[in-house]
């Protein structure tokens, strides 16, 4: 385990996480399952700590569905085999694991503002994926991304990764994949907690979901189609940009 992965084996990490309730999700992650939610018959959790995204699952879809979840912590993953018997799960970087199949939807809220290759697994979850993706992101009006961890970090022992995006990279990012037809932003403002270090000129964060669907390719006369329903201040930086 890479050291600023290390927070997410912690016993307090892990106690956090493993009482989740179907109320307890991000406002964006509970907005954009409940869109999708009764379709799913298949989902691939990154990060999926104890499993409790089931939980949230449950509240839109009846029928059974495959889950499949992957965390760094054994810890996390020893609870969820516990908790979920009936469904599948995998300790280890969801990069370097070799999971076979393809699934409804790929979800890795939580993950990808702590993780410096989002690039990465961004095209991994592309390629797992028949349908959707989400994850989340925190966003500011700034010109450049954050994610040199001796600027931008969360305060622990060891310190890890607090990777802020820009709204115009973001979306780059997102259009650079010609199998994403569709992107919905859906974010609200929040203010960083006690052990977040930033930047002094970040001060406005946006904690955003991003709600990918996939389709046949798009080509150059195809323009990606975009959702956003963000602060007023940073779409403003968005036509600035």
């Amino acid at each position: 385990m890479k050291s600023h992965h290390k927070h997410w084996d912690a016993e307090t990490s892990v106690d956090k996480f493993a009482t989740k309730t179907a109320q307890d999700f991000f406002k964006s992650e509970v907005r954009f399952i409940a869109e999708v939610g009764a379709e799913l018959t298949s989902v691939l959790d990154v990060g999926c700590a104890s499993g409790r995204l089931i939980e949230l699952l449950k509240e839109y879809r009846t029928a059974p569905f495959r889950f499949v979840g992957v965390d760094l912590a054994d810890n996390s993953i020893a609870r969820a085999k516990a908790l979920y018997p009936e469904h599948e799960f995998f300790t280890g970087d969801a990069l370097d694991l070799d999971i076979t199949g393809t699934f409804d939807l790929v979800n890795a809220t939580g993950v990808c503002q702590h993780e410096p290759r989002f690039a990465e697994l961004l095209d991994r979850m592309l390629a797992w994926s028949n349908r959707y993706v989400l994850f989340d992101a925190k966003l500011s009006d700034v010109a450049e991304d954050i994610s040199d961890l001796s600027q931008a970090y969360c305060d622990h022992d060891p310190p890890f990764f607090f990777i802020v995006k820009s709204l115009s990279h973001l979306l780059g990012e997102i259009a650079s994949r010609p199998e994403v037809r569709r992107v919905s932003l859906f974010g609200y403002e929040t203010k960083k907690n006690a052990v977040t270090v930033l930047p002094p000129h970040v001060t406005r964060l946006v904690s955003t979901g991003v709600f990918l669907e996939k389709g046949p390719a798009r080509t150059e006369r195809d323009a990606l189609e975009v959702r956003l329903e963000l602060p007023g201040f940073l779409l403003a930086a968005q036509k600035r940009a």
